[in-house]
């Protein structure tokens, strides 16, 4: 009974140390019939109109930690937000700039006392963005619900600066497509480990105050209708989990051990090497790749994503056959600068059910230190059978 006991309180104290993203729908009411006080803010050197990634960054103190902290946070085009290095959510749902959603959060849970850092990271794909992506131009806000909250509130205090390090991947196929761009990193341009307490943050702007926060029940009494009339999300959030893929196809690596796609060995690719490996997931998905490496300055990473391989005439038939075919499709591009332990994730999902990365190094090995994908999708229990 004894061991029971202590079994049973370890996993509570597990439990009630995660730390999650909370939906609510609790809202000051004037916050849906009133301007609010914090502003749409954008990076200060711009249209605001063209491709773009911008880092956003605030820097607040509280005394003890909070049991309920809610906030109001939407962007355009998309945003991912965290706390304190820790990812908390990404938005916002799709709709119009007559109806734009922001997502309510109580982010307690995130909070500690003393000092903390509120960022995130808000692109817009401009000409590149997919179909469905409506667009006004390119923004941040986010809006505490009381007054003891409003100190996140986006204004001039926060801080942002450009991240250099993407450009969009335009994707010629023969094909109707309405998704987005691929994405070309360069790591050497990103600004690593830009959400700690500690970064330097020389050379970063002030951000740029656009407009006033105006939800929908204002519109037609505060004066011009903004860019985008504030509604708050009626949807769930979209599901998030870890996957592992399935099995190495194929490869130009001998003998790559089990323990790689588990995340428990590391994979070296040799300096000066042009090499493949296919990775298949067994079913199709839509996921955000995930890949961590290290040293390898100056190596290339392609990842190519696909559904099927292709035969010489262009046809997939047997999913399941990968013999004497090869991919095509949408991809990434990942440059290395030699540093230790490198993440790239995708900013928008990909569907895949194979991934090829082709890696070519320079003068240095590159080490592959894990591979695998966060699986999301709209909430969806399958209960019904045959």
């Amino acid at each position: 009974m004894k061991i029971y006991k202590i079994k049973l309180l370890l996993l509570l104290i597990f439990l009630s140390s995660k730390l999650f993203a909370r939906q609510v729908t609790e809202i000051n009411p004037d916050l849906l019939r009133r301007p609010w006080t914090a502003k749409w803010i954008a990076f200060p050197e711009n249209t605001n109109t063209e491709f773009g990634v911008y880092l956003f960054r605030k820097e607040i103190s509280i005394e003890t930690k909070p049991q309920k902290f809610i906030i109001h946070v939407s962007a355009d085009n998309r945003y991912k937000l965290y706390i304190n290095g820790i990812y908390v959510c990404n938005g916002p749902a799709r709709s119009h700039t007559f109806k734009w959603n922001f997502e309510s959060v109580d982010i307690s849970s995130y909070l500690h006392e003393g000092k903390n850092i509120i960022s995130a990271i808000v692109w817009n794909f401009a000409g590149h963005r997919p179909l469905a992506q409506i667009t006004g131009q390119i923004g941040f806000i986010i809006q505490g619900n009381s007054k003891d909250e409003s100190i996140v509130n986006t204004d001039t205090s926060w801080l942002v600066v450009k991240d250099s390090a993407y450009k969009p991947i335009s994707v010629n196929i023969n094909q109707y497509y309405v998704a987005g761009p691929g994405e070309e990193f360069h790591c050497e341009k990103h600004p690593w480990n830009w959400m700690k307490k500690d970064f330097n943050t020389l050379g970063w702007k002030q951000a740029r105050e656009v407009e006033t926060g105006k939800p929908t029940g204002c519109m037609g009494e505060w004066g011009d209708p903004s860019l985008h009339l504030l509604s708050q999300r009626q949807v769930p959030f979209m599901e998030e989990k870890n996957q592992r893929f399935f099995k190495i196809r194929r490869s130009d690596i001998n003998n790559i051990p089990e323990g790689f796609l588990k995340g428990n060995v590391p994979v070296t690719v040799s300096a000066n090497s042009k090499v493949k490996i296919l990775v298949d997931q067994n079913e199709l998905t839509t996921a955000y790749p995930v890949l961590n490496f290290s040293k390898g300055k100056g190596s290339t990473i392609k990842l190519t994503y696909a559904e099927s391989l292709f035969d010489s005439n262009g046809n997939k038939g047997n999913r399941n056959e990968i013999e004497n075919k090869q991919i095509m499709g949408n991809y990434d591009l990942i440059i290395s600068d030699g540093g230790n332990n490198r993440i790239f994730q995708t900013l928008w999902w990909r569907t895949f059910r194979y991934i090829e990365l082709e890696i070519e190094t320079k003068n240095e090995p590159l080490v592959l230190n894990d591979f695998y994908s966060v699986f999301t999708a709209y909430p969806f229990e399958e209960k019904a059978t045959f």
